[in-house]
């Protein structure tokens, strides 16, 4: 025996590790073709968990097109609920947008340029007439051209629907434009 040959009970050689071999089968005898198969699957079963305890985490990769999975949160609401309600919703998701995007019509919505000629109304209404008017009478709303103003008592109401309607009204229509202000009406209020 040169140390790499074994012999075989029936005198057959087989080029085997000794040290190995005889670790596993004490009475050196040459394994079968099953055996050496058993070994070397097992063997490298254990080579490949090594491996694998000592591999890094894995990399994440891109996301795989098509539908998303649902979390287990979605799927047991999904089958509470008898709905699966997840794709309504996303659909209904709205994207962030930007400020600069969302001013315009949340501008508009709030009628925010109504809003600052009112405001202008009331401003120039003290400076454009009369003290004493201006104390008995206050500008109220402007809806659809229309100035609505609340006077203190009836005897100011008729002394301003008299005597002062239309110079008040031409003198804020000159300040405001007349597409603006198109007709005054007086209540007590």
């Amino acid at each position: 025996m040169d140390g790499w040959m074994d012999e075989s009970a029936d005198g057959q050689t087989s080029a085997n590790n000794p040290l190995i071999l005889q670790s596993i089968y004490p009475s050196c005898r040459s394994p079968s073709v099953v055996e050496l198969f058993l070994f070397c699957l097992v063997s490298s079963a254990s080579l490949w968990l090594f491996y694998f305890a000592l591999k890094l985490p894995p990399k994440k990769s891109a996301p795989r097109p098509g539908p998303e999975r649902s979390s287990n949160r979605q799927r047991v609401l999904a089958q509470w609920r008898g709905v699966d309600l997840a794709p309504l919703e996303k659909m209904r998701a709205t994207p962030a947008r930007t400020a600069a995007a969302v001013m315009p019509k949340l501008m508009k919505d709030l009628r925010m340029d109504a809003r600052q000629g009112e405001a202008e109304i009331v401003k120039v209404w003290n400076d454009l007439l009369d003290p004493i008017v201006t104390a008995h009478a206050q500008p109220a709303n402007l809806h659809k051209g229309t100035l609505f103003v609340n006077v203190d008592n009836s005897v100011w109401l008729t002394e301003i629907v008299r005597y002062r309607r239309k110079e008040i009204l031409d003198r804020l229509q000159h300040s405001f434009g007349r597409e603006m202000i198109q007709k005054i009406s007086f209540r007590i209020g």
